[in-house]
């Protein structure tokens, strides 16, 4: 019988910024660079584009300690 070839893995695709309401403030104490999803110096692993190290969108996760 021939073996399955494991399925690759599916790229996840970005959300543009205006659909998770981001923007280049904080909110309260939660900013980009304190996310789950944070990725130095300027990326997200969710939003797609240059991101603000202190702005803010409504996917943000706190990292774990």
């Amino acid at each position: 019988a021939p073996a399955l070839a494991p399925h690759p893995a599916v790229a996840q695709q970005k959300v543009k910024p205006a659909m998770v309401q981001y923007q280049l403030t904080p909110k309260n104490k939660q900013q980009c660079h304190t996310c789950l999803y944070w990725v130095a110096p300027d990326q997200c692993k969710m939003v797609e584009g240059k991101i603000v190290p202190k702005g803010w969108c409504s996917l943000y996760a706190v990292k774990p300690k």
